[in-house]
């Protein structure tokens, strides 16, 4: 669950649109990781002030992770050009497990 725009700092906000932004520019140049991973960079301060070699190792990290995503995606998908019940729930299997870790990230709340 994402937080609401009513919910958000002015921070918040600049760096949501920030990152809205980018992601819709790369993805518009078949760069769509690469938007996810520049928004995760800039939301985990990973810039110039990280050692180069910890910033390329995460960034391997990153694209190791939606690489397996991708894959396992193309895998799990029954044959077919139209998706089955099957293929729904899977994926609204995967959507629950990220939604979860996404929440998992966020502080607790009282």
């Amino acid at each position: 669950m994402k937080p609401d725009d009513d919910t958000m700092t002015e921070n918040q906000k600049a760096l949501k649109e920030a990152a809205e932004t980018i992601t819709r520019n790369l993805s518009e140049q078949g760069r769509i990781i690469e938007a996810g991973w520049t928004g995760f960079a800039l939301m985990a301060s990973i810039g110039h002030r990280t050692d180069p070699l910890r910033a390329m190792e995460l960034r391997k990290a990153f694209y190791a992770g939606a690489l397996h995503l991708y894959s396992s995606i193309l895998v799990i998908l029954d044959p077919g050009d139209e998706p089955s019940e099957a293929d729904l729930r899977r994926l609204d299997l995967i959507s629950k497990e990220l939604r979860d870790f996404e929440a998992s990230l966020r502080p607790a709340r009282n």
